[in-house]
C-alpha cells in the first residue's frame, strides 16, 4: 500500500512555514512510496489574490511534482464558533474524498483563529491519522537556550502536538475507562491531590496509605494493600501516575490529569 500524505494549510496570513513543513513531510516520507498532496484552504477573501500568487510562483519549480490546490471555498466567518463549525465540516469532508490518505498533517500558525486550532484538535477523536504540527516562526529569544538552536534548519524544529487520537492520550484514556476500579482509584488520587498545598495537582503527592483511607471513606469497606498495588502499577504502566524515586508516593501526570477530568466531565 502507498503511504500518500495530505498537508492542510489553513491560510490567514504569513506564509512562512509552508516550505519548511514540506521539508517535514519530504523528510518523513524518505524510502517509502506515495505522493504528497498540498492543499491551501483560504480563510478571508481579502488574501485570495496573494494566495494565488504565492502559489503559482512557489510551486512553478521544485515542488511542481506535488499535486498542489487552492481550496474553492472561502471559509471566512467571524466568530471562534464558526470558525470551530466550519473547520470541523471541512475536515469531515476531508475524510471523505475518494483518495484515502495514509497521513493527513495540519499545519498551525500564530495567527490562526482559535476556532480552526481546536476544531482540528477535537477532529482528531474521528480522524486518528490527523497530525498537528507547528513550524517555529523566526528566531524567538525568548525560548529556553536548550530549546533555541539557530542554527538548526526550521523542517528539523518542527514541533508535534498530541491530539485525542495520539497515544499518549488515546492509551491512558482506554485503559482508565476499561474498569471501574481503575477510574475509581484514578478519581481518588487527583481528589487526594487536590487537597495539596500547590495549585498544579501534579506536583502534590499522594501516599498509598491515603488512598486507602480515602476508599474505605467512600464505599465503607477496606481496600486490600494487594489490590491497591495492582491498580497503582496498572496507572502507572500507561503515564497516568508516576512513583517518586525511593518511595511510596505517586503524582499525576498531565495525562492523568486530563484523563481524570474528561472522565469526571
Amino acid at each position: 500500500m502507498e503511504n500518500d500524505y495530505l498537508i492542510l494549510f489553513p491560510s490567514f496570513s504569513r506564509m512562512d512555514h509552508c516550505i519548511p513543513a514540506i521539508r517535514y513531510l519530504e523528510d518523513l516520507k524518505k524510502g517509502r512510496r506515495g505522493k504528497l498532496k498540498i492543499i491551501f484552504i483560504p480563510l478571508i477573501s481579502q488574501i485570495c489574490n496573494n494566495l494565488n500568487e504565492y502559489v503559482h510562483s512557489i510551486f512553478k519549480g521544485k515542488f511542481e511534482k506535488y499535486d498542489v490546490e487552492i481550496n474553492n471555498e472561502i471559509l471566512e466567518t467571524d466568530t471562534h464558533k464558526k470558525w470551530y463549525e466550519r473547520w470541523r465540516t471541512y475536515l469531515f469532508r476531508i475524510i471523505k474524498m475518494p483518495k484515502a490518505f495514509s497521513k493527513i498533517v495540519m499545519v498551525l500558525t500564530p495567527d490562526l483563529p482559535n476556532g480552526i486550532v481546536l476544531g482540528s484538535a477535537t477532529s482528531a477523536l474521528a480522524i486518528p491519522n490527523l497530525e498537528i504540527i507547528e513550524i517555529p516562526g523566526g528566531y524567538d529569544l525568548r525560548l529556553s537556550e536548550a530549546e533555541f538552536k539557530p542554527k538548526e534548519k526550521l523542517h528539523n524544529q518542527v514541533i508535534n502536538y498530541p491530539t485525542w487520537a495520539s497515544t499518549e492520550i488515546r492509551n491512558p484514556l482506554m485503559t482508565v475507562a476499561s474498569g471501574p476500579a481503575l477510574e475509581e482509584t484514578l478519581q481518588i488520587i487527583k481528589k487526594l491531590a487536590e487537597y495539596g498545598k500547590d495549585d498544579d495537582l501534579t506536583k502534590n503527592g499522594v501516599r498509598p496509605k491515603d488512598i486507602r483511607k480515602k476508599y474505605l471513606e467512600l464505599n465503607k469497606k477496606e481496600l486490600k494493600r494487594s489490590a491497591l498495588t495492582e491498580r497503582l502499577i496498572k496507572l502507572n504502566d500507561c503515564g497516568i501516575i508516576i512513583k517518586e524515586e525511593d518511595s511510596s508516593i505517586r503524582y499525576l501526570t498531565i495525562e492523568g490529569l486530563n484523563v481524570s477530568t474528561i472522565l469526571t466531565n
